[in-house]
């Protein structure tokens, strides 16, 4: 039987060896991204309707940091802590929209975020009316296809009602909830339900609440007033 000693020294030989592995792997990866020429695009017109955001957080770019610039994704600030990226989706089949492609196709970061907007509400206006909320419950949308969080950036497109009557949140990347705002003595209690959902969640995203204001969902402060993003 091995001694503790014994096995602690492996132990420690093991985990040495594996983070030279993904120092090595981690070097190559990077060696090869710096080699490597942006494809040419295909051309917008061929693509705009495939344009859909995404939201993520921030750290979801960390392992890409060290890309070319032209290789890096496409991002703009969405609301909180969060950001939006924006995928070309064929069917399922992502590709990322980098600043390379903005560049070839002659658009900024504005016009990119307005095509994608545009293509997620149309492809969520088969909801409008199905996501009213009760006063003791939120409506719940999981429609598992990748964009419902992203959908608190087009909640025109599926709410009927008056955006003051709505609190929104997305304490997953593939959940979305709507609330019926309370009196501001009851939002404790709704933050309390969404912080829980953030921390039961498979991909958490954001703990936060959102109200809609004229310039988009913006996340509540401790005292229930917007703050813009």
């Amino acid at each position: 039987m091995a001694q503790p000693m014994e096995t602690w020294h492996a132990a420690a030989a093991v985990t040495a060896a594996c983070a030279a592995a993904l120092a090595w792997a981690r070097a190559r990866r990077l060696t090869g991204l710096r080699a490597l020429r942006h494809p040419t695009p295909p051309p917008l017109v061929a693509v705009e309707n495939r344009i859909l955001p995404m939201l993520k957080l921030p750290g979801f770019l960390a392992p890409y940091r060290d890309v070319p610039p032209p290789l890096s994704f496409a991002t703009t600030g969405a609301v909180g802590n969060l950001i939006t990226v924006y995928v070309i989706d064929v069917r399922g089949d992502l590709t990322f929209v980098s600043r390379g492609m903005l560049e070839a196709w002659g658009i900024d970061v504005a016009a990119l975020h307005r095509i994608a907007t545009r293509n997620l509400a149309a492809r969520s206006e088969r909801l409008r009316g199905l996501l009213e909320p009760v006063a003791d419950a939120p409506a719940v949308l999981e429609a598992l296809d990748g964009y419902d969080a992203a959908r608190l950036l087009v909640a025109s497109a599926y709410l009927t009602g008056p955006p003051a009557r709505y609190l929104l949140a997305v304490p997953d990347e593939h959940v979305l909830l709507v609330f019926q705002r309370p009196p501001s003595s009851g939002i404790a209690g709704i933050a309390t339900v969404v912080r829980r959902r953030h921390l039961a969640a498979s991909l958490p995203l954001s703990p936060a609440l959102f109200a809609l204001t004229e310039a988009g969902p913006a996340a509540l402060d401790a005292t229930s007033e917007p703050q813009a993003s």
